[in-house]
């Protein structure tokens, strides 16, 4: 039964959050904050970190004694959160060292075009709204640079390049001649504000900047704590060294298996080589590699996949290209009626680089993004009807399950081949380097060119692939370790499970539960497993 108090104060929390995030209401399928933007300013920052404590306090003295299971795991896991942002915002401060707004508004701006859930010319008038608010956004900002991360303000200058392209595009959409004329005027206003905005980076925030920043050892251990990884960074680092000369080790033997006669690097050219040189084939290749994979699960009955989902592939939009090297994904909105993801994939700066879009990678890339990846476990994690859970986005339960799924998959027999086993290596080898770039390069132990050069080293990544990589990592401290730390947790958590259930354990019911929880800490997902083992 239902605890009312408890309900109450989480529907509570949860409808002053949207209010204060408006964006995140519209991410989430709330049209009434469309076009709407959070207060960006110091005063605002500093009133969240109230708002968040203030709320911290309430859940925390929430008796649970009455509560149900179920209420008193979801209570654990908005704690958990709160602590978490609260940490973030008051202890890391990365607000005051990042001035790189125009990817937030360019995103939004994105999916408020891409998503057709509500008729063009309503998302028109919406987006008109919010475009022609972004000079008061730029000016908030600029009241909360106070350290200024080098870095940081060059992606933040870098960004607004690739959103004034953006903003460019955006008038060669239809609309009507009545309202045509203010959209085009408000439009040029938004591309005056950034390039003003631009300008103060360069000639006002630029030259007073820091060259280096890190979160330091301690800072790092109390984020991995909050996080209740259960695992000590040395675990995690020495998870991270070992995997990678193991990775390698495993990366020569699959080599031999393909062709006796080449070196691992040879076989990795001869399947890069098996690429279209058009990117508006790759575009179509990763559209039927798609549905051929969710074709297999459901042939397969491996797993449950909603009517009411879709997933859209678009081209990576320029505000993000320098950022995202190869792919990304974004969720489906909670409390809309089809539930629409969209996978964005990054055209190669040179033709030499379309190589990282060969078909075999583009198998591997689709599995970890669409199906049964990020879009499956987002799209199932979001039909939670828990709004404590809407508000959870563990990474190492986000990240870990797609990069488990790259595995199940070819085991289960989805493009089981050699290539694909090689192909699969190589990406290992890529996310255990990502553990010890993260602790190393946020530990203050490792620079940015280090890490870029430990990228093209034992990856073999492009320089300029590497660059884009750890521009990434430097803004997301314990982010880029969730991959392979995750997917070891999930492994670990199913072999618990296994042998708690026996000749009762299946595959489907290990993947549902996961995929129904939400996206929770693996922590919690070990809580919920009892739950319904218990049932």
């Amino acid at each position: 039964m239902k605890n009312k108090k408890f309900q109450k104060l989480v529907k509570d929390y949860f409808d002053l959050f949207v209010k204060r995030f408006p964006e995140y209401g519209s991410f989430l399928g709330l049209h009434k904050f469309d076009g709407k933007w959070s207060d960006e300013g110091e005063k605002a920052y500093l009133e969240n970190i109230k708002f968040f404590k203030r709320y911290l306090k309430k859940f925390t003295e929430i008796k649970t004694e009455k509560l149900s299971e179920k209420d008193k795991l979801d209570r654990k896991i908005i704690i958990n959160n709160i602590k978490l942002t609260i940490f973030s915002l008051e202890k890391l401060k990365m607000w005051e060292s990042d001035p790189d707004i125009t990817e937030h508004i360019g995103v939004t701006l994105f999916l408020l075009i891409s998503r057709d859930i509500i008729p063009l010319k309503e998302r028109i008038k919406k987006i008109n709204k919010a475009i022609k608010t972004i000079p008061i956004l730029f000016d908030r900002v600029k009241t909360r640079i106070k350290r200024p991360y080098k870095l940081w303000v060059e992606i933040a200058i870098e960004s607004c390049e690739g959103f004034e392209s953006f903003l460019d595009n955006l008038k060669s959409i239809k609309i009507e001649k009545n309202f045509r004329k203010e959209f085009l005027k408000n439009i040029n206003i938004a591309l005056k504000a950034t390039e003003d905005y631009k300008k103060f980076l360069r000639n006002e925030i630029l030259p007073k900047s820091i060259n280096r920043y890190i979160i330091g050892k301690d800072n790092f251990r109390k984020l991995i704590k909050l996080r209740e990884l259960d695992l000590s960074i040395k675990e995690m680092l020495e998870t991270g060294e070992k995997a990678l000369k193991a990775d390698k080790e495993e990366l020569k033997e699959i080599a031999r298996e393909i062709d006796p006669k080449l070196t691992a690097k040879e076989v990795e050219k001869r399947i890069e080589k098996r690429h279209s040189n058009d990117f508006i084939e790759i575009t179509k290749q990763y559209r039927r590699i798609v549905a051929k994979a969710k074709k297999f699960i459901l042939t397969h009955n491996l797993m449950k996949i909603p009517k009411d989902e879709k997933i859209i592939i678009r081209e990576t939009p320029s505000f993000l290209v320098h950022t995202t090297p190869f792919a990304a994904y974004f969720f489906p909105q909670k409390f809309a009626k089809e539930k629409i993801g969209i996978y964005i994939i990054t055209p190669a700066k040179q033709k030499r680089l379309l190589e990282k879009h060969n078909y075999t990678s583009i198998f591997n890339t689709s599995v970890h993004e669409a199906y049964p990846g990020h879009h499956l476990q987002s799209t199932l994690a979001l039909k939670n009807p828990s709004l404590v859970r809407t508000l959870s986005e563990a990474t190492e339960t986000i990240e870990g399950w797609a990069h488990y799924c790259e595995e199940y998959m070819r085991d289960v027999g989805f493009n089981n081949t050699s290539e694909t086993r090689f192909v699969q290596t190589l990406d290992e080898i890529w996310r255990a380097a990502r553990i010890i770039i993260d602790i190393k390069l946020h530990f203050g132990q490792m620079s940015f060119d280090k890490a870029v050069r430990f990228l093209m080293k034992e990856v073999g990544m492009e320089k300029d692939n590497a660059i884009a990589e750890v521009k990434r990592y430097t803004k997301n401290p314990s982010y880029q370790l969730s991959y392979l730390i995750g997917k070891y947790l999930i492994k670990k958590l199913k072999r618990e499970i296994q042998e708690k259930m026996g000749e009762k354990y299946s595959d489907r019911f290990f993947h549902e539960v996961i995929l129904d929880a939400g996206s929770i800490p693996i922590k919690y997902l070990r809580e919920e497993f009892n739950l319904k083992i218990k049932k």
